[in-house]
């Protein structure tokens, strides 16, 4: 028994530290040693992670059940599930801007399939295990989504803990089961609690403010919006409570605030006109620092959508472009290097193609969209005269996603 021990504690204890904690759509991160607890910090954070805290208490769960303790087998069933509790609260409530990064890749996923769809013919099928839409308007429905980007290295510590406690639990009599089981529930709630507090009171005050402009207390609901906002910095990362108190202003005759300019730059999105309101998130962001990160990213996102109605509109040159300056404003936009990457394609600039979908491959761990930069790369070595590479690319491309990539079989037979 012991031997089976030490062999499931090892395996759990590689599974937490190598195994991607988070699942990012498109990019290829985040591994257990790379995630550092309560914040978001990409590129290394190897001692302090939840991958090496949870790896310690992996250790110290098959020390323990080597000397029979039944109260330290306990504890470090609890610590394991407590800071499993805390990366899903993390993702959900307590870190912004790793949830946003999250929800874009997963809008860009989407969005990114029906390009491919009618620029990469022939190839008609779509993903169709695909989580279609996700929601952040409430509690239930932030843990909801948090947990759909949970991987495996968070679900082998979820197991790791549920393996300590339960062996200790079988060393205690009925009366110390019943006691520990109470404790576990008492701390996990009280952990959960906590974290999600100040979502809880900005959800209330969100509730308050919609009743307050349905009652025409408009003043009232200003104040409550913008306390909702401080109370969860999640609504400070999108447009949607600044357009909300936009309107408020607009319909008060109050057009010179911040917030009307967003809800005037939204207003001409909805209306189709993306150049106008383009130039408006640009002329605000120029002059609104504290705002300056996520008003970039909108700014990325509607060039892309720009570029997206030139690209059918036939104006090609005019897309590419677009989807440029997309990319320079946020380099993290997957949707705008894939159009990026088809549209140099298009205007016959084969060598960038052929460059920018080599740097994307390094990056991106999606097979469906690595297929689609491989046939990308093979199309441009093909008109480039490099027929043996764009062999290889066709057939990496097939190995890499042979239902979704199936015009690769159509290249392959001619080079």
């Amino acid at each position: 028994m012991k031997v089976v021990t030490w062999l499931l504690g090892l395996s759990l204890i590689a599974a937490v530290l190598i195994c991607k904690w988070l699942n990012f759509p498109l990019s290829n991160q985040m591994r257990g040693f790379r995630w550092c607890p309560l914040t978001y910090s990409p590129p290394h954070a190897i001692f302090f992670s939840y991958g090496a805290l949870a790896a310690l208490l992996i250790l110290g769960w098959i020390l323990s059940f080597q000397f029979k303790s039944a109260r330290a087998l306990c504890l470090f069933g609890i610590a394991l599930l407590a800071l499993s509790l805390t990366a899903m609260m993390q993702v959900a409530f307590y870190d912004p801007v790793l949830l946003k990064r999250l929800s874009s890749e997963a809008a860009q996923a989407q969005l990114a399939v029906y390009f491919i769809t009618q620029y990469l013919p022939p190839n008609p099928w779509i993903e169709p295990a695909r989580w279609r839409y996700l929601t952040f308007d409430s509690l239930f429905e932030r843990l909801w989504t948090a947990w759909y980007f949970l991987a495996f290295g968070w679900y082998a510590a979820i197991t790791a803990g549920v393996f300590s406690l339960s062996s200790g639990l079988q060393l205690l009599n009925r009366r110390q089961r019943y006691k520990t089981v109470l404790i576990t529930a008492v701390v996990l709630f009280a952990l959960g609690s906590t974290l999600c507090f100040s979502h809880v009171r900005a959800q209330r005050e969100l509730d308050k403010a919609a009743l307050a402009v349905s009652t025409g207390r408009v003043d009232d609901a200003i104040g409550w919006y913008r306390r909702a906002m401080r109370l969860d910095p999640w609504y400070q990362l999108s447009p949607d409570l600044y357009a909300r108190i936009g309107q408020i202003d607009s319909n008060s005759g109050k057009t010179t605030t911040f917030e009307y300019k967003i809800y005037r730059a939204e207003l001409l999105v909805a209306q189709g006109d993306y150049p106008s309101a383009i130039a408006e998130y640009h002329q605000v962001s120029a002059t609104h620092d504290n705002y300056r990160n996520w008003m970039r990213v909108r700014e990325s996102e509607l060039w892309t959508s720009y570029g997206q109605n030139l690209l059918g509109a036939g104006a090609t040159g005019s897309a590419v472009a677009a989807f440029e300056n997309a990319r320079a404003l946020d380099p993290d936009n997957w949707l705008a290097a894939l159009c990026l990457s088809r549209g140099y394609f298009l205007v016959g600039r084969y060598q960038q193609t052929s460059d920018l979908a080599l740097r994307l491959l390094d990056s991106t761990s999606d097979p469906q969209l690595r297929a689609d930069l491989y046939c990308d790369y093979g199309d441009a070595q093909t008109r480039l005269g490099n027929l043996g590479a764009a062999h290889i690319a066709y057939r990496r491309a097939w190995t890499l996603d042979e239902k979704l990539a199936r015009r690769t079989l159509t290249a392959l037979v001619g080079p």
